[in-house]
């Protein structure tokens, strides 16, 4: 018994270890998380792309439709594009937390796509049902159709302007604003109203904006209930002190 060893105690605080405590099983997740936040990153710079498409859109239309200046489709689309640059830089963040060996940034990296990303999902959701709203029925309605069928020479000119961008007649029906007082001649045989032209329009053009933001959306949500999971099991590890003997 005197000749046996004392056995040493020795207590291993989990804060001065690596990330994880078996590095090699981490590995698998960590890349996924990389591939993740790239393929989030590219999908960001092509809705920040698409913003710009429909950005210089809105622009035409402003500048040369009177009747849908009160529609505000360039701040929607500055605020897409703008959220899908920053989304962008949010998920190469992402990438490099997820990526680097090194504790301090990777916290820093993660944590970071968190914040921006979290706040980019709740204004690019708004503002993705804001564009597709715009697209229906009751908003162009509430938009155009008083303007539309006011009388005078102005509200004349802002018709014919509409019918020339849009060629279509109407706009309802391709022969309600040929009525006495409104007088708006069209030229075009068998036209579309006005406001079937419009949807129509919004859908080949704004729609799937719409369509791809909220997607998009919904991919950032994910992408930070994963991170945040990580980080929980992150601190769960951070808390957790182990005893071993030698």
């Amino acid at each position: 018994a005197a000749g046996k060893k004392k056995k040493k105690k020795m207590t291993v605080d989990r804060r001065l270890s690596a990330p994880f405590p078996d590095q090699d099983d981490s590995k698998p997740f960590l890349v996924v998380l990389t591939i993740c936040n790239v393929i989030l990153a590219l999908a960001a710079l092509g809705l920040c792309g698409s913003g710009l498409y429909c950005l210089l859109l809105a622009q035409d239309v402003k500048g040369t439709i009177e009747l849908l200046t009160d529609m505000p489709l360039v701040m929607v689309a500055y605020i897409i594009m703008l959220l899908g640059a920053i989304s962008a830089v949010a998920c190469f963040a992402g990438f490099y937390g997820a990526y680097t060996e090194n504790d301090k940034h990777r916290r820093i990296g993660l944590y970071s796509f968190l914040f921006f990303v979290f706040s980019s999902f709740l204004i690019l959701l708004c503002m993705s049902i804001f564009l597709y709203l715009y697209g229906t029925k009751q908003v162009l309605n509430d938009i155009v159709k008083d303007t539309w069928f006011e009388e005078g020479q102005q509200p004349l000119q802002k018709r014919l302007d509409y019918q020339d961008y849009f060629k279509c007649c109407g706009w309802e029906t391709p022969f309600d604003s040929r009525a006495s007082g409104y007088n708006t001649p069209c030229p075009r045989s068998n036209p579309e109203a006005c406001l079937d032209a419009t949807l129509d329009f919004f859908e080949a053009n704004f729609l799937p904006l719409s369509l791809f933001g909220l997607v998009l959306g919904v991919c950032q949500f994910l992408a930070v209930v994963a991170t945040v999971l990580v980080l929980r099991i992150k601190k769960k590890m951070f808390d957790d002190f182990e005893t071993f003997e030698f």
